[in-house]
């Protein structure tokens, strides 16, 4: 059988204790006592008041008149301010230590004293001293900080001001006083109330967690949450945009993780809804997608250089798809991969114009294939549009044209940035614009004409800028596809997230 909770107060003691301003009405102590009805109460007074106590015992006197009153009983033990402590009304860090101290010494003394059968509940009034004080124990109160302990439970209570403006002929605190007082008659509810749960270190934590989530760290969200502290469904969705940021959504997908998102979102965040007539492959098209969100994600922090070295295979995949839907006749069947090296190597079987002119304008025999980097293919697809291969349903040579400036594009983006990186550049803004009109004299526009070199050194500022163009081109490539990054770019998988782990919303 549980026993009854003994229930201890710490307050400090203000200016308004034990009576309101011009004695007119309950302070906030007495009114914290009138609510939790103690069994024990620890009384802090700071050095000033500490003499006048010393010297007269009105608070404890007061007090005893306020037990019998209500017919209370509780103990009173005073506590005084540690000498030559260093403290103002306004310095709130000094009273957070001194407080953790005397509570953790009260809390200690108080499971000698009871055993694990009688729970104890301390008890905070947060309304009464200086304005520093209040600010220490809400602290207190809010993260619990005092050590730890099993059998304790914190609540912490805050007083209201009064209403009336009755006051007294006599200044003493005395019985008739208190019975007079308006806050003593039987119609007059307490101004005391007890503070909602507020966890302020949970809070502060939950926060920070949100904070990584936006920025795409669902691994550095997770270790600081703990497993234990949140839902199995905001596990699920953090271990998901994890597995995700590592390019293993598969693995993860083969998982009772994977399942628990399932039944609660269905395929939301688990299968993107791509077009297949627009796909040649949909587990290279999804792995793609995937690796376009991962820069989407590095381009959002601003991490230039990861950005940049992240460019170079998605350009490849990205090209390779640009010619392979574009013309006509370019199918599984007529271009191989094979995986060698870094990138591997196409071999064009059809079109002898077009594998005619490729050879010759690359150096290449038709033993080594095409060399599957975005420069051979950049080039492969201006000779299809050279040598007039018929250009498939879906596309028109106004589109094929502006695939292809968007490729040069981009093959200039990435020629220019790969020396400098490799000389540990990290930063975009260091880009040489010299540099730049080199490189778009490589490889002009359809029409002849090159890409500004202020231009492009204005765009390599602006990591967003260059993700737009990105998504730009994939929408060209696969038209119609949700392909083209407008299924899910982590924002509502995060704002999700965001929402289990502040609790506005419950599975």
């Amino acid at each position: 059988m549980v026993e009854k909770i003994h229930k201890i107060l710490f307050s400090p003691v203000g200016s308004n204790d034990p009576l309101g301003q011009n004695n007119h009405s309950d302070g906030s102590l007495v009114q914290v006592i009138k609510k939790t009805r103690p069994d024990e109460v620890y009384l802090y007074f700071s050095k000033d008041f500490a003499k006048i106590e010393s010297e007269s015992h009105l608070v404890e006197s007061y007090l005893r008149v306020v037990a019998m009153a209500e017919q209370l009983s509780f103990s009173i033990t005073k506590l005084f301010q540690t000498e030559n402590l260093a403290a103002g009304p306004h310095i709130f860090d000094t009273y957070y230590s001194e407080f953790t101290n005397k509570l953790t010494t009260i809390i200690d003394q108080a499971e000698q004293k009871y055993d694990l059968n009688t729970p104890l509940e301390i008890i905070l009034n947060i309304s009464s001293g200086t304005p520093a004080m209040k600010s220490a124990l809400f602290i207190i109160a809010s993260t619990m900080n005092v050590g730890q302990f099993n059998n304790c439970k914190f609540s912490s209570y805050q007083v209201s001001s009064p209403a009336s403006n009755w006051k007294p002929a006599k200044k003493e605190y005395t019985k008739e006083l208190y019975l007079n007082n308006p806050d003593s008659t039987d119609h007059v509810g307490s101004r005391a109330q007890q503070v909602a749960d507020f966890n302020f270190e949970k809070f502060l934590t939950r926060r920070k967690a949100i904070e990584f989530v936006k920025n795409y760290n669902y691994d550095a969200a997770q270790s600081l949450l703990k497993k234990d502290s949140v839902d199995k469904i905001t596990w699920a969705l953090l271990s998901y945009g994890k597995a995700r940021r590592q390019m293993q959504k598969n693995t993860f997908l083969k998982g009772p993780q994977a399942q628990l998102l399932q039944k609660t979102f269905g395929n939301k965040f688990l299968v993107p809804d791509y077009t297949s007539k627009h796909v040649h492959n949909y587990k290279i098209a999804d792995e793609l997608y995937e690796y376009l969100l991962n820069i989407q994600a590095l381009a959002h922090n601003n991490q230039a250089a990861d950005f940049f070295r992240a460019l170079t295979p998605a350009l490849a995949l990205l090209f390779e798809d640009a010619l392979r839907n574009s013309f006509c006749g370019l199918n599984d069947d007529s271009i191989y991969q094979h995986t060698k090296g870094a990138f591997g190597t196409i071999e064009l079987k059809d079109f002898p114009k077009v594998r005619s002119y490729v050879y010759t304008h690359l150096g290449l025999n038709t033993h080594k294939g095409i060399l599957l980097n975005s420069v051979g293919l950049l080039r492969t697809y201006r000779g299809c549009y050279n040598k007039k291969v018929p250009i498939n349903s879906n596309f028109n040579k106004e589109k094929i044209k502006e695939i292809y400036n968007t490729m040069a594009y981009f093959r200039i983006i990435e020629e220019s940035v790969r020396n400098q990186l490799a000389h540990n550049i990290s930063g975009s803004q260091q880009f040489d614009s010299k540099v730049l009109k080199t490189v778009s004299a490589r490889y002009p526009k359809l029409d002849g004409s090159l890409w500004s070199a202020g231009q492009l050194l204005i765009d390599l500022q602006d990591l967003n800028k260059l993700m737009t163009n990105l998504k730009r081109l994939s929408q060209l490539i696969y038209p119609g596809s949700q392909h083209a990054l407008t299924y899910l770019d982590y924002q509502e998988l995060n704002h999700q997230i965001a929402e289990y782990i502040d609790g506005t919303k419950k599975h």
